[in-house]
């Protein structure tokens, strides 16, 4: 049965819902028609529970025509059943009338039935039809009046029909569902105001254009009441509506996003389409709304292809048509490339007491004996309409006593219907999101953002999309560059944890409540679960006793803890021991007697001046971090940290000695930090005077010579003012460790010169002199050395080693892979004016050459433009006899004006012999990287110094092989092979080519120069 036109007269223009006194109502003549039709009919509605009026309902003594009349208007379906008789009466004529007049102006709706006559029959008023209109026409001189009879009969009868009892009913039942408003609030408090921004956006009366508008905000906080209430106020205002409510619940569901396709298409147009294809349920709303003006209400979207499947683009609906969706995560709005977007904000203090007082008393305020008990609740609720309608309801009806013992519930076990709501945005997140989600709720609510995104960096979160995520989620919010999370967010991540062991705190992630971490380090019942914990003791409770049996003991940034407990000097298995930024940490137990102690971290202890003797030989103690403490001197005993391999003195500004034998005893020494910012230090070596020791080291001491052109005469190195020395020439004859220590950190100290007998710590792998703004040469360097950052060094000058590495010929360090330079202005003048950089512009065999139209500073004319996955290649002609060549060394240079740190590209060399087709791959760990560019992540260097000149950034790359491979005497010629690899983990690098500007070469290294010489000349 067809009733879409019937259907599209609902609509009414009006912005107001119309109430109904009827559901329908039926006009009809005769008594046979109610006997063998109407009775029927009647009964049928009545059974189904639609309220339907018949004209024998009015009673005697009422006029007639004009309560009638007010029954029309009221009814929202009109059904006309049109007999051989029914034009015979004039009352009937009249209803008709009236009925296609509230047509036009309520939008009623009208079912014409044609009880055995033709519709052909009613339109021209023809055969016995027509002979019953004739009978009444011929009654009435009034031929305007037969006129308009005559054109109702005729609109009636192009309407579509219906002529089957349960087709009727079926049809009723589905109008009156889709015409009944949705239910909204019971209590709608401060919906009014914060809807009146979104319509606003709405644009209602322009039928012109298609809006879609956006509503976000956390769980609970309104987004679906509000929704509901625009859709009441204005879906009578177009041919179709559609509410489609919990889109991401039910889409979740095997074959959901079908369903819902298949409920929008009902919804609108009356009639029920069986979807079997997501993708072909797209065509068929396009294809079936296209010219319909509609409105459209996605509630709770959390994908966006749930938008893409329902919605679509535009132009699948009718010009005038208005789409809304929720949804908790802004980020999908702007992807949506919806018009505008609205937050929900939390009511303020007087609506929430309204609201909630509502649903706890009845009443807009509180009882008096509440008042104060319902200011708990509002704190606790913090606005949340969700949070006040569950908890009112709660403690409806109940004593004071219940609502304080309810109270003190909700602060330890969330309200669990709170939760089941909060939590649907938790559930949408990555592992590495949920981490963080968590770590802020335990620990960094109210945090400084940077401080955060600096923790979450080092326990590889990638918090600067992992924040975002957070913030786009509605889970936090930035303010004024703090993290702020709301209390019940909060709450339900404490709960999420407190769910992972309810009856054992030990075996949760995290903990805070007091009496929790009492009980796990006073009882011994912590494992390897707990990942973090924060101690906030209730005032008079200062004190944990820590049983002898504790495993780790972390506080991070605990601002109020002043004191450790004299019980943690002697716990037998504590193995990790940090109080990362307790800043106002002063005092710790006299000794520590830790044997199974393996990390001890007192970084940022900025109040901590003692550090403990240690008590017995702590063998399992590796690493020892006092960066950033006030500590002035390590006790004697430090010797008993027999196998530390780290020790961290950065930026301990009050440090003033150290044991004359510190590393002399500390053998086992792998990376030392020292220096940096460490003001005041002083060696004190005994009853050795600093000039004994000078005189003792004189061999030493050569290599602190400082430069001819340095205003520095002493041979020692200035860390702070002439009157303050540390002998630092003596720090190569300290040492018992030069064989064993892999990593030397000097960076930020008043050095000018790098000693020579650097060169003698043979197993040193990495050394950073970063920021040492004095430092004008590094002479020599450790054999076996792979890193060296020298970034920030601007006044350095002289650097042989890269110069070595700059005559292309393998003369280099060959186990060092990486030089950065950045900020290092000196030294990038000299690397661009040394005549070494000619070699990548010799012609013939031993230089690729391709031109670019684009230059940059410091490019040549041969510079190769960089055009994606492509690879070059040097033909060298021989012969090569083997016994004369050293190795050949190949070189790439790269440079690039834009940041494009984030953006690497991986070359790969392959050397090969063409005639005997013997093939020299070249490893990645063979080559150098000379860098002058920033590091990947600037957080690695806060607060960059305003003396660094960014000149344009390079990056050099040195291969040297000596051809060992090649099992032939002879090669007749050699075939060098680069190809640039992109970043297989960054889509987007096929974008940054032709912003990069290349030189390369290679160099066959002769054993003897004189044949270099006659090999260049015969080219």
């Amino acid at each position: 049965m067809a009733l879409q036109g019937a259907f599209s007269s609902l609509r009414s223009s009006s912005s107001s819902i119309h109430s109904w006194t009827h559901d329908v109502f039926l006009s009809f003549r005769g008594e046979d028609v109610r006997q063998k039709f109407i009775s029927h009919l009647h009964h049928a509605l009545n059974k189904r529970g639609i309220n339907t009026f018949i004209d024998d309902e009015l009673k005697r003594g009422e006029e007639i025509s004009q309560a009638l009349f007010q029954t029309i208007e009221g009814s929202m379906i009109s059904i006309i059943v049109l007999s051989k008789n029914y034009a015979e009466s004039k009352w009937c004529l009249n209803e008709l009338l009236k009925i296609l007049e509230c047509m036009e102006t309520v939008k009623q709706i009208v079912l014409p039935v044609f009880y055995d006559v033709d519709p052909s029959d009613v339109k021209h008023q023809k055969r016995s039809f027509g002979e019953g209109f004739a009978k009444l026409k011929d009654r009435f001189e009034s031929n305007e009046e037969v006129l308009k009879w005559k054109a109702a009969l005729e609109k009636l009868a192009n309407m579509k029909e219906s002529g089957f009892i349960e087709e009727i009913i079926q049809w009723v039942d589905s109008i009156i569902v889709n015409q009944t408003p949705l239910s909204v609030a019971k209590y709608p408090v401060g919906i009014e105001s914060r809807k009146r921004d979104i319509y606003q956006h709405l644009s209602i009366e322009r039928n012109d254009i298609i809006r879609i508008v956006g509503i976000f905000g956390i769980g609970g906080i309104g987004k679906t009441t509000i929704s509901k209430d625009i859709y009441n106020q204005i879906y009578s205002q177009f041919e179709g509506s559609c509410f489609l409510k919990n889109v991401r619940e039910n889409s979740k569901q095997v074959g959901g996003l079908m369903k819902l396709q298949e409920i929008l298409l009902f919804e609108i147009l009356g009639k029920k389409l069986d979807i079997y294809d997501a993708d072909r349920g797209m065509n068929v709303i396009k294809h079936r709304l296209c010219s319909k003006r509609v409105l459209l209400i996605l509630d709770d979207v959390d994908e966006l292809v749930q938008i893409e499947k329902l919605v679509g683009d535009r132009n699948w609906f009718g010009l005038g048509s208005r789409i809304i969706i929720t949804t908790r995560n802004q980020r999908l709005l702007d992807n949506a490339k919806v018009d505008s977007k609205h937050e929900v904000m939390i009511l303020d203090d007087s609506e929430a007491l309204q609201l909630f007082s509502l649903h706890a008393v009845w009443k807009d305020e509180p009882l008096d004996e509440y008042v104060e008990l319902s200011k708990q609740v509002l704190q606790y609720a913090k606005g949340l309409p969700l949070a006040l309608v569950v908890l009112g309801s709660d403690l409806k009806g109940k004593s004071t006593h219940q609502w304080k013992s309810a109270l003190d519930k909700y602060k330890n076990i969330p309200n669990r219907n709170i939760q089941e709501v909060l939590s649907v945005s938790y559930e949408g997140l990555d592992n590495n999101e949920k981490e963080m989600f968590l770590d802020i709720a335990f620990f960094f609510n109210g945090e400084p953002l940077a401080d955060i995104k600096k923790i979450f960096d080092s326990c590889g979160f990638f918090p600067d999309d992992g924040i975002d995520r957070l913030k786009d989620k509605c889970l936090i919010t930035i303010e004024n560059g703090y993290v702020r999370m709301h209390d019940l967010l909060q709450d339900m991540g404490r709960e999420i944890v407190r769910l992972e062991s309810p009856n054992e705190p030990g075996q949760r992630s995290r903990l805070f409540f007091h009496e929790d971490v009492r009980h796990v380090l006073e009882e011994s019942m912590g494992t390897n679960k707990v990942a973090g914990m924060i101690i906030e003791m209730p005032k008079g409770k200062e004190v944990i006793r820590l049983s002898r049996k504790a495993f780790k003991l972390i506080a991070t940034n605990c601002k109020n803890l002043v004191e450790v407990h004299d019980s943690v000097r002697s716990l037998e298995y504590l193995c990790q021991l940090c109080f990362f930024e307790c800043s106002n940490l002063r005092i710790l137990p006299a000794s520590l007697k830790l044997k199974s102690l393996r990390s001890l971290d007192l970084s940022d202890c900025s109040s901590l001046r003692s550090f403990p003797e240690i008590g017995c030989e702590m063998k399992s103690l590796t690493k020892l971090i006092l960066s950033g403490t006030t500590v002035e001197e390590l006790p004697l005993s430090i010797w008993n940290l027999t196998r530390l391999n780290e020790l961290r003195l950065d930026v301990c500004k009050n440090l003033k000695r150290l044991p004359i034998n510190i590393f002399h005893r500390l053998e086992h020494l792998q990376s030392l930090g020292i220096f940096g910012d460490c003001t005041n230090l002083v060696k004190t070596l005994g009853s050795t005077t600093m000039e004994d020791e000078i005189s003792s080291n004189e061999e030493q001491l050569q290599g602190w010579v400082p430069p001819t052109n340095s205003s520095n005469e002493s041979s020692a190195v200035q860390v702070l003012n002439r009157s303050n020395f540390f002998p630092i020439s003596s720090l190569y004859s300290m040492f018992n460790s030069r064989d064993t220590l892999t990593q030397l950190n000097l960076s930020e100290t008043e050095i000018v010169s790098l000693p020579t007998w650097i060169r003698g710590f043979v197993a040193l792998r990495e050394l950073y002199l970063c920021y040492c703004v004095n430092l004008e040469e590094i002479l020599e360097l450790p054999p076996n050395i792979e890193l060296v950052d020298a970034m920030g060094c601007w006044s350095l000058a002289r650097f042989p080693e890269v110069s070595r590495i700059m005559e292309f010929n393998g003369s280099h360090i060959r186990s060092l892979h990486y030089i950065c330079l950045h900020g290092c202005d000196k030294m990038h003048q000299n690397i661009w004016n040394f005549r070494g950089t000619e070699r990548l512009l010799w012609k013939g065999h031993y230089n690729a050459t391709m031109s670019s139209e684009n230059e940059i500073a410091k490019r040549g004319d041969d510079d190769v433009q960089l055009k994606g996955n492509e690879e070059w290649v040097i033909n060298i002609e021989g012969p090569h006899f083997l016994e004369h060549i050293r190795g050949i060394a190949i070189a790439l240079v790269t440079f690039f004006k834009e940041d494009l740190r984030h953006d690497n590209f991986d070359p790969d060399v392959e050397i090969t012999g063409i005639s005997s087709n013997c093939v020299c791959r070249i490893d990645s760990e063979e080559r150098l990287f000379l860098s002058n560019e920033l590091p990947a992540s600037s957080d690695i260097i806060p607060n960059e110094p305003d003396y660094i000149v960014h000149y344009d950034q390079y990056r050099v790359w040195m291969w040297y092989s000596d051809l060992e491979s090649f099992e032939v005497k002879v090669l007749d010629n050699l075939r060098v092979q680069l190809r640039i690899l992109s970043n297989p983990r960054d889509p987007l690098w096929v974008r940054v080519w032709s912003r990069y500007s290349i030189r390369w070469g290679a160099n066959v290294v002769y054993k003897h120069e004189s044949r270099a010489h006659k090999r260049r000349k015969m080219d």
